[in-house]
């Protein structure tokens, strides 16, 4: 081969060179501009999404803060209900002493009554009894004061 063959070879293949390398530029152009508009179409649906999410993100928002309004009024109330059923609790702790009080003085004081009542009665009896033997004891002998 000569040099001008080669020369020719050489133009001819630095011309397929650019000619594949023009074809690549393309093809990596066309490659480039899909891939751009894949993106966009991602952007534009995250853009729809966030914009249709933040009213979402927001009415959460409302409905969080609404739960922390009820949540620290029903922490609120349970506590009026705590202290009020512990105030009833010592009332009627109260009221069962008081109770259990009046109810020992009664027995007491039946008790005593009762006691009053059985010696009244004991020594009314026995000075019944002593009133009834003593007739007896006359008729046995005059003198009462001689055994």
């Amino acid at each position: 081969m000569s040099e001008n063959n080669l020369n020719t070879i050489l133009s001819f293949s630095v011309i397929v060179f650019f000619i594949l390398v023009t074809i690549f530029g393309i093809y990596l152009i066309a490659s480039v501009r899909k891939f751009i508009n894949s993106v966009e179409k991602i952007e534009t649906r995250v853009t729809e999404l966030s914009d249709s999410l933040t009213p979402v993100i927001l009415n959460f928002r409302f409905i969080s803060d609404d739960l922390k309004s009820i949540s620290l009024r029903s922490r609120s109330q349970f506590s009026k209900v705590e202290d009020l059923s512990e105030n009833l609790i010592e009332k009627g702790s109260m009221l069962l002493n008081t109770l259990d009080e009046i109810q020992q003085a009664g027995n007491n004081f039946f008790r005593n009554s009762t006691n009053y009542i059985n010696a009244v009665i004991k020594g009314f009896t026995s000075f019944s009894d002593k009133i009834k033997s003593r007739p007896a004891l006359l008729k046995r002998n005059e003198d009462p004061f001689n055994y």
